[in-house]
């Protein structure tokens, strides 16, 4: 059934994109991101093959349809036996884009279709350096006019800003778009080999942590008393503390993840994928209680304050630190687990397996397998409680570091 305009307007973006059909192989596609795209499918030595047309918005539905009118008389008319994606002068009467995508609908096609297979802290992180340094700026572009400069200078202003990861991950990005944009049949130019090895790699550091229980407990008074409200924030960090779960699997807990009823926590390890258990002590069972009250309708335990349908920012907890005069090289968010690590480590004689069961670490017996997730559940939750009421006690300073002096 042909499209009206009224219809085209009314189609609402879904999970996955999906098509409305026109007539004669012209049909529509709406990608997740909201972009509307007219494409034709037409047959070319007995195989299928599909061009796009243009973006709705930026070509009319009389304008696709004239241009797949022209594409089909100009496909009849050829008499050498040639595909006439490859023919230079088919490419005119369609703007140069017959073999093309835009860099903004193949990367939003690509994140529909790769999304299952990847980390939350993956899907998260490579969304926002899409929105934020990427698609401003290659949003509209078809993939064959983007030149190897165009590009250099993209990831160059990202690098030049001090994010020379941020930098490197746009760069591999960008090169998996094109891939996949290999993959559903673009032949054009593939610019990013030419880049491999231009851009500035950044070093490798340890993240800044309390490694001893002076610097811990400097850190957790300045907190108490910077800070008694009950905020999600301030919350958030204190359960850090306890848990020492990554920041992404720390952000985006949900509480259909809390088991009230077996005291834990029940999640994916943002890293691995494998399922992983957090025991909740006396001390996080009440942290939760107090962020009961503070949910409302939001699925996140840690609920975003403007917007409540999604969780924390990534830099949300670290800003709230240097509010309280935690300068960065004293502690991130990130290093409290190297903190957990050290502390259980070296105070408390903990067996490095348990501790990093509890980290959320791949750990293999020696005939290679990996520990189940409940492997050393008991011990687990007897370090947690020790670890809890040890926060506690050198919070309130009842925890005697006299014997520590001398190691000063």
């Amino acid at each position: 059934m042909a499209m009206k305009i009224k219809t085209i307007d009314a189609l609402e973006p879904a999970k996955k994109p999906y098509k409305k059909h026109d007539g004669k192989g012209l049909y529509l596609v709406v990608y997740p991101s909201g972009t509307k795209v007219f494409r034709l499918k037409y047959f070319y030595m007995l195989k299928e093959n599909t061009i796009t047309l243009g973006k709705w918005g930026k070509i009319t539905l009389k304008e696709a349809r004239e241009k797949a009118e022209e594409f089909r008389l100009s496909l009849r008319q050829k008499q050498e036996h040639l595909d006439p994606l490859k023919d230079e002068s088919t490419k005119d009467s369609l703007n140069g884009h017959s073999t093309d995508f835009t860099f903004g609908e193949i990367s939003a096609l690509w994140l529909s279709k790769k999304f299952k297979r990847l980390s939350i802290k993956y899907r998260l992180d490579t969304q926002g350096i899409l929105e934020r340094h990427i698609l401003p700026t290659l949003r509209e572009r078809f993939l064959s006019t983007i030149r190897v400069k165009e590009l250099y200078d993209l990831l160059s202003s990202i690098q030049d800003k001090g994010l020379l990861e941020t930098g490197v991950r746009a760069y591999s990005i960008i090169d998996r778009v094109y891939r996949f944009a290999a993959a559903q049949g673009y032949e054009g130019k593939y610019p990013c080999p030419l880049l491999k090895g231009q851009l500035d790699s950044p070093k490798v550091c340890a993240m800044p942590a309390a490694t001893d229980e002076f610097e811990l407990t400097s850190i957790l008074q300045r907190l108490d008393e910077g800070n008694r409200s009950t905020n999600v924030v301030m919350l958030a960090i204190r359960c850090s503390f306890h848990w020492f779960c990554r920041p992404i699997e720390l952000r985006t807990l949900q509480w259909s993840a809390v088991n009230f009823a077996l005291k834990r926590l029940e999640l994916v390890a943002a890293k691995s994928g494998r399922p992983h258990l957090i025991p909740l002590t006396a001390q996080t069972l009440e942290l939760l209680e107090q962020l009961k009250k503070l949910a409302g309708d939001s699925p996140y335990i840690f609920q975003s304050p403007t917007l409540p349908d999604q969780p924390i920012s990534e830099n949300t907890c670290n800003n709230a630190l240097r509010l309280l005069g935690i300068k960065h090289d004293e502690m991130v968010m990130h290093g409290v687990r190297a903190t957990a690590m050290t502390l259980l480590r070296e105070r408390f004689k903990v067996k490095s397996t348990v501790i990093r069961l509890q980290l959320g670490h791949t750990i293999k017996d020696k005939t290679g397998r990996a520990y189940d997730r409940s492997r050393h559940l008991k011990k687990r939750r007897v370090m947690m409680r020790m670890w809890s009421q040890f926060l506690v006690d050198l919070t309130a300073g009842k925890v005697d570091l006299s014997d520590l002096i001398g190691d000063i």
